[in-house]
C-alpha cells in the first residue's frame, strides 16, 4: 500500500502540472512468475519528492559497515536510499547476463533483503537498482555498448535476472524499482518492444513506482517513458562545456550551463507527461569534476580534489533548490511534481577522508555542503 501512495503522489501531480508541450533538440553529445505479491506493507505518509544517497552493494563478509551506512545516510538528513546491485557478464559481446552471488560478486539474498529492511527501518523510501557489470571487459566497454550475438537470448536471461530482484523488492517492501541502467544499445527503437515486455512484467509483479535509468546524453533516445513511472537520468553532465576557463569556472557560468540544462530537461519531461528523476547525480574527488564527473579512472599520481567535487554539488543546489525541496528543510513550500527528486552518487563503504578520490562524499567538503542543504531553509 506504501508503494501505491508514492506512485499515485508522483503520477497525479506530474499529469496535474505537465503540459502537452513538443520535446526540444538537446545538444548534449550524442518466463513471468506467479508468485503473490506481500501485502504485509504499512500505509504511511510518504513525501513527494525522493532526496537520498545511493548505496553500492556487492557480497560482504560482514553487514555491519552497510548498517554504519544506512546510519549515517539518515543523519545526513536523506529520506530515501537507493541500492545499486549489480548482475554480470564478461563483456558486451556476452551471450546472456546472470545474477552471480558470493565474495566478489553481488550480496546473498539474505544480505540484501537486511540491508533493504534495516534502511526501512530508519524511514528511508527504498530503491533498488540491479545494475550490468562486466568481469572481463574488452578495452573501454561498458554496460552502455552491449552487443551479444543473439538478442533474444540476452533478453530472456536479462528479465530472468530481474525476477531475482523483483521477488526480493516485494519481500523487502521496497518502494521504487529500476528496470534498468544505462544499457544505451538496448534503447534503439528494435529494441523497444522487448523493454514494453520487461515494463509490463515488472508491474505485474511489482506494484510500486517503476523507473528506468539513461545516461544525460540518451534520455531522448527512450521510447518507452509511458512504460514507467519517472524519467531517470544519470546526470553526468560537463557543466564546463563551452567555457572559456575550463579548469575554473565561475558559479554565474556553472549556473548558466544549469539552467539551460534544467530548461531542456523539463520541457522534454512535460513532453512525455512524467517527472524527472535523477538517479545518479555526482562528483568524483578529481581535478576533472565538473568537466568529466562520469570519468573517476585517475593514475595513482593524481591528486584528490574534494573542492571540486564540492563545487559540483554547490552548483546542483544552485540551479535545482527551488525545485527539490530536502524533507528536513525549514519552509513553507511544496516541491515542485515535475521533478522526482535526486539520488547522489554515492555513499562508500570503506573510503571517508579527502585523500580519496571517489564519488564518495563522506569526509569531504560535499558532506557538509549536504548536510546544510538538506537541513536548512532553502537559499531562494
Amino acid at each position: 500500500m506504501a508503494r501505491k501512495l508514492l506512485i499515485a503522489v508522483v503520477l497525479v501531480y506530474a499529469a496535474a502540472l505537465f503540459g502537452a508541450g513538443l520535446a526540444q533538440p538537446d545538444p548534449e553529445p550524442a518466463a513471468p512468475s506467479t508468485q503473490p505479491r506481500s501485502t504485509t506493507a504499512t500505509p504511511r505518509t510518504r513525501p513527494p519528492q525522493l532526496v537520498g544517497m545511493t548505496l553500492n552493494l556487492y557480497h560482504l563478509a560482514d553487514l555491519q559497515p552497510a548498517r554504519q551506512a544506512v546510519d549515517a545516510i539518515a543523519a545526513l538528513g536523506c529520506n530515501s536510499l537507493q541500492v545499486v546491485t549489480p548482475i554480470f557478464q564478461d563483456h558486451g559481446g556476452s551471450p546472456i547476463v546472470v545474477s552471480r552471488t558470493g565474495p566478489g560478486f553481488g550480496p546473498t539474498d539474505a544480505q540484501l533483503l537486511e540491508v533493504l529492511r534495516y534502511a526501512r527501518s530508519k524511514g528511508f523510501i527504498t530503491v533498488l537498482m540491479p545494475q550490468v557489470n562486466f568481469t572481463r571487459p574488452r578495452g573501454n566497454e561498458w554496460r552502455g555498448k552491449l552487443a551479444p550475438p543473439r538478442w533474444s537470448v540476452w533478453w530472456d536471461s536479462y528479465l530472468a535476472a530481474l525476477d531475482r530482484f523483483l521477488t526480493l523488492a516485494d519481500q523487502a517492501d521496497v518502494e521504487v524499482f529500476s528496470i534498468g541502467c544505462e544499457l544505451l544499445s538496448t534503447e534503439k527503437p528494435e529494441h523497444l518492444d522487448h523493454w514494453r515486455s520487461v515494463a509490463a512484467h515488472a508491474r505485474s509483479r511489482f506494484d510500486g513506482m517503476l523507473v528506468y535509468s539513461t545516461n544525460w546524453d540518451s534520455y531522448q533516445d527512450v521510447g518507452f517513458w509511458d512504460r514507467v513511472d519517472a524519467i531517470g537520468i544519470s546526470a553526468y553532465y560537463d557543466l564546463t562545456r563551452g567555457l572559456i576557463d575550463r579548469a575554473q569556472p565561475a558559479s554565474a557560468e556553472l549556473d548558466a550551463r544549469w539552467t539551460a540544462i534544467r530548461r531542456r530537461v523539463l520541457t522534454y519531461a512535460a513532453s512525455q507527461n512524467r517527472p524527472v528523476l535523477f538517479t545518479e547525480l555526482g562528483y568524483p574527488s578529481l581535478p576533472w569534476a565538473l568537466s568529466k564527473p562520469w570519468n573517476y579512472i585517475a593514475s595513482p599520481e593524481t591528486p584528490a580534489d574534494p573542492a571540486a567535487q564540492n563545487v559540483g554539488y554547490e552548483a546542483f543546489i544552485e540551479a535545482w533548490g527551488d525545485l527539490i525541496i530536502p524533507p528536513n528543510a525549514r519552509h513553507n513550500r511544496p516541491p515542485d511534481r515535475r521533478v522526482a527528486g535526486v539520488l547522489f552518487y554515492k555513499w562508500d563503504l570503506h573510503a571517508n577522508t579527502e585523500a580519496d578520490t571517489g564519488y564518495g562524499v563522506a569526509g569531504k567538503p560535499a558532506y557538509q555542503t549536504l548536510k546544510r542543504w538538506l537541513n536548512a531553509a532553502p537559499n531562494r
